[in-house]
């Protein structure tokens, strides 16, 4: 269904970090991939699994459209990704508008 970074030139500064200090982090990891890989979007929305309320969350798009999730460290395929979490998007920042942000509320989201 998903598949580990398959990126070769995706920069992963916290690949190491362990799913379970993984959760409630997504806007920092995600926030912290996207300020290392600048041709990627940052994405702030909600997300919704199966039995699960609907709640906050940031994902990666790659520059290939595939979507990096933090919390799983993994790249999923568009489709699947949207099949099985049903994201909607708040808002997507390039990695201009992702800095300013950055700066301007000094934190790594949500903004």
């Amino acid at each position: 269904m998903n598949q580990s970074l398959p990126v070769p030139s995706l920069i992963n500064p916290d690949a190491s970090i362990p799913h379970k200090e993984r959760l409630g982090r997504c806007y920092e990891l995600a926030g912290n991939l996207a300020h290392h890989n600048p041709d990627v979007f940052l994405v702030h929305g909600t997300i919704q699994g199966l039995r699960f309320p609907r709640m906050g969350h940031a994902w990666v798009i790659l520059p290939d459209g595939q979507v990096w999730e933090p919390t799983s460290n993994q790249v999923w395929k568009r489709d699947i990704f949207q099949g099985f979490f049903r994201p909607q998007v708040n808002k997507k920042y390039d990695y201009q508008a992702m800095l300013r942000e950055c700066i301007r509320h000094e934190h790594w989201g949500p903004w």
